[in-house]
């Protein structure tokens, strides 16, 4: 991913589906919330999400992490861009 477009990302799976559910308030995405706020979850998925979760963050430098209700519809919709 270029430098420039690291600002935001978006991420999909069962933990950030689980992180986004308390959050979402209606809308067709949720911004989760920093990844080092889940690294004291509890159960063994959650605290794998967790370090997931840091890992994409450190790796990528975005700042930002959107959970996309609707991402299978985006994820096609963004592989037609050319």
């Amino acid at each position: 991913m270029p430098a420039e477009l690291r600002s935001t990302c978006f991420i999909i799976g069962g933990m950030p589906y689980e992180w986004a559910k308390p959050l979402r308030q209606g809308q067709d995405y949720t911004v989760l919330q920093a990844p080092g706020s889940y690294a004291q979850q509890t159960g063994a998925k959650a605290q794998a999400g967790a370090v997931i979760y840091q890992t994409l963050a450190d790796a990528t430098g975005c700042k930002q992490f959107v959970f996309d209700w609707d991402a299978n519809f985006t994820i096609g919709y963004l592989l037609t861009l050319p």
